[in-house]
């Protein structure tokens, strides 16, 4: 039989989510957001039985930083859109 709260299941999901490159319907970020919150409801569910050299922190400061690598990269690909766009002419200068 299924146990809604197992823990493991959890836990997959969140690496699943976090080592998978496209997923269709679903950016980076929302990719990551999902693993970060497997991982987390896997810390709650083993509570106490968490050991020490669990890894599930370090897969969820790894999505994080991937978070913040995709943030900036979208930051940067607007602001190259930006420049490929042409400049429109300021009011009341007139144009030559």
């Amino acid at each position: 039989d299924l146990d809604p709260v197992f823990a493991d299941a959890s836990f997959d999901l969140g690496i699943l989510y976090l080592d998978a490159k496209d997923m269709q319907g679903m950016d980076a970020t929302a990719r990551l957001n999902i693993a970060i919150s497997n991982l987390t409801r896997y810390k709650e569910l083993m509570g106490s039985r968490l050991g020490k050299d669990d890894p599930a922190d370090s897969y969820i400061k790894e999505a994080r930083d991937g978070i913040e690598r995709e943030q900036k990269r979208l930051q940067r690909q607007r602001k190259a859109q930006e420049r490929q766009q042409p400049k429109a002419a300021e009011p009341g200068k007139a144009k030559p």
